[in-house]
């Protein structure tokens, strides 16, 4: 069976140091981050781009050109509540989103499910999977590109 999402709890050893690297603006894709997400899709992985903090985007997207996308959450905990996470959504006509259509004016989007935020949880979905996130607090979360090696 060919997996389409994975969630784990307590990804980094020590999310702390992530946390202030985020904070400093310090690189968050490491050799560990790199090691990890490799292990949990058993398979050599390149993380092609790091979008950081974009928190307030409700836009729904796909990304097709990754074979995955991964949303690392490294906000405190008490900070985390409230907070909405990434959701799926599927439209009854994607062809024509393909094909030009503008995929966030349509109201043709269904959700169909929805991850919460939580501290130091990793989501990884394909990148084909139409999705958006949204926080009603500041959040600090991380968005790898990752393409299958």
């Amino acid at each position: 069976m060919r997996e389409e999402l994975i969630i784990v709890d307590n990804f980094y050893d020590n999310p702390l140091d992530y946390h202030r690297n985020f904070i400093e603006k310090n690189s968050l894709v490491t050799e560990e981050t790199v090691g990890k997400i490799s292990q949990i899709l058993k398979n050599k992985i390149k993380i092609n781009q790091l979008l950081e903090n974009q928190s307030n985007n409700k836009e729904i997207v796909a990304n097709p050109y990754y074979d995955w996308i991964g949303i690392v959450y490294l906000s405190i905990p008490l900070a985390c509540h409230g907070n909405l996470g990434v959701s799926f959504f599927y439209d009854e006509d994607e062809l024509e989103i393909y094909s030009g259509k503008n995929s966030s004016q349509t109201k043709e989007w269904k959700q169909y499910g929805h991850i919460p935020v939580k501290y130091n949880r990793l989501v990884l979905f394909r990148g084909n999977r139409w999705h958006s996130y949204f926080s009603k607090n500041e959040e600090f979360f991380a968005i790898f590109l990752i393409e299958n090696q």
